[in-house]
């Protein structure tokens, strides 16, 4: 009890002397007592590396495999060096050298980002940025081209007195006028590689319509005179290339010419008509010579190949063996022809010489030489096995090897291949067509119809069979050319063309003529350059 009295005796005496300081107005501290202690300072703030968000706009229509810059933006936002770092491609800071090396940014520097664009059109290449705890990105997307092949005349360059002309026949209402001097036309450059332009044009009277080539002349073509409202369209054979420039001009001043639309053809296969009868029926197999002559082969009923010269003579060329079938002609004009039944292959040198190339072959069937004058040879099989599933390939010194076996390859035929040297056959039943890379066998398309001898030009493969005239692109797709099944020989537009039993097709050298042989027939039909 006494130390808490002692206690509450102490504290009396400090509630006094406080009492009487207060009294006494004084702002003096006692005497002898310690000063009140300074408050604690403040912790110093921590750095912000949190910046302002921003974006970078996307850029759509850029080039394929490009490098593509962002704008530049301004970093805010934060206080200190931040870190930066970049993803699928590079950032600069303050328009220094770009890099996709991790660093800092201030407050205030400006970013810009880059990335190289897709190859393909339509991808998008993106590049994303994290500066301190926020990411983003800058997409660029490569254009998607429109259709090179087709242009319409009134979005081209206009030539001396030519202009645009409202017209509602037109494919889009509008066509081009005004073609009073033989200079005055329409130009381009976007060219792509062809074989031909056709032009849709309507005219009051008979003009030449000519085509210059890097201002050179290049063709001419008589434009027939058309009805009101009505649009022809006229066909000029060329080959082209990308960087070709094109100018069209008008000869007659006289004469209202309008130009609606170009086209540039990838195929010149517009009209149908018969070339010469063959003197063979039942044959198996069509060439064509660097000259321009047509070789058909007997088949099964006749042992010898018959030449069609290009004024129709026939005459005979190679005899003497069993079965004459698919054939082909080297880079020097020598002349290769399968003897299935013979079970080899002949060789008709350029001065008419007959001799055997290759022989104990197992029921050779197509051949189809290459870049490098090997000679390729499909083997169906003999006695008509349809067994032997084999494409050989024999160098001009005669050496046989096996190019492909197997991979779905069976009663094999017709051979050819393109400009990359990847080579192409055809079961004849399955109608299964391959490609061969490299000795690896894929199937390529299955046409559900025979394939017999076959040829290919311009990214596609022509086969002729049942009452039809087919052609396979080289991703697969198929599509008929011409006939529609019905078994009748009519010439015409390829459209409006009948054909009996084809069974083997073959290309001129320079691609502009397909010949088709009729087995039923023996005539020998021409798809080429139609007028209209």
């Amino acid at each position: 009890m006494s130390n808490f009295k002692k206690v509450k005796g102490h504290l009396s005496i400090l509630l006094l002397v406080t009492a009487m300081a207060a009294c006494s107005g004084s702002n003096d501290n006692p005497p002898n007592e310690p000063a009140p202690p300074s408050p604690a300072p403040a912790p110093a703030p921590s750095a912000d590396t949190s910046p302002d968000t921003f974006s970078f706009t996307e850029q759509i229509d850029v080039a394929p495999e490009a490098p593509i810059t962002s704008e530049a933006i301004t970093v805010t936002g934060i206080d200190d060096a931040t870190p930066v770092s970049v993803e699928g491609g590079e950032f600069s800071i303050n328009g220094a050298d770009f890099t996709s090396e991790a660093s800092t940014i201030s407050v205030n520097d400006s970013l810009v980002l880059r990335v190289t664009s897709h190859t393909e059109p339509g991808e998008i290449a993106s590049v994303t940025v994290t500066v301190g705890d926020y990411s983003t990105s800058f997409d660029a997307i490569t254009n998607i081209p429109a259709s090179p092949l087709v242009h319409e005349a009134e979005s081209l360059t206009l030539l001396g007195n030519t202009s645009i002309q409202d017209y509602e026949g037109a494919s889009q209402g509008q066509v081009v006028t005004g073609f009073l001097q033989p200079d005055d036309g329409i130009s381009f450059t976007e060219v792509v590689k062809s074989v031909a332009l056709r032009v849709t044009y309507r005219a009051s009277l008979e003009t030449a319509l000519t085509v210059w080539v890097n201002d050179t002349e290049a063709a001419e073509v008589v434009l027939s005179p058309t009805v009101e409202n009505t649009f022809f369209n006229t066909i000029v054979e060329m080959d082209l290339v990308s960087t070709d420039r094109i100018s069209l001009t008008s000869s007659n001043e006289n004469s209202e010419l309008q130009i609606d639309k170009l086209e540039w053809i990838e195929s010149p296969l517009q009209q149908v008509s018969t070339f010469a009868n063959a003197g063979l029926t039942n044959g198996d197999g069509i060439s064509v010579s660097p000259e321009g002559d047509v070789f058909v082969s007997g088949g099964s009923g006749s042992g010898q190949v018959n030449k069609i010269s290009q004024a129709g003579d026939v005459t005979v060329y190679a005899s003497g063996l069993r079965t004459a079938n698919g054939s082909d002609f080297d880079s020097q004009g020598n002349f290769y022809v399968a003897d299935y039944q013979g079970n080899a292959v002949y060789k008709v040198d350029t001065n008419g010489s007959q001799s055997v190339f290759a022989s104990e072959l197992d029921g050779p069937a197509g051949v189809y030489v290459d870049q490098n004058d090997n000679v390729l040879v499909s083997l169906y099989g003999a006695n008509f096995s349809g067994t032997a599933a084999t494409v050989l390939s024999i160098t001009p010194g005669g050496v046989v090897s096996v190019l492909a076996n197997g991979g779905g390859l069976l009663d094999v035929i017709g051979v050819v291949g393109d400009e990359n040297g990847e080579i192409y056959a055809g079961n004849f039943n399955t109608g299964r067509l391959f490609r061969v890379t490299n000795g690896e066998v894929s199937l390529l398309a299955d046409l559900s119809v025979n394939v017999n001898m076959i040829d290919y030009s311009r990214g596609y493969i022509y086969v002729a069979t049942r009452g039809r005239i087919t052609r396979v692109s080289l991703d697969g797709s198929e599509e008929t050319v011409s006939g529609s099944g019905t078994q009748a020989e009519i010439d015409g537009l390829i459209g409006d063309a009948e054909f009996s039993r084809p069974s083997a097709v073959a290309f001129s050298p320079n691609g502009n003529i397909l010949y088709v042989y009729d087995a039923a027939t023996g005539n020998v039909r021409s798809i080429t350059f139609s007028d209209e």
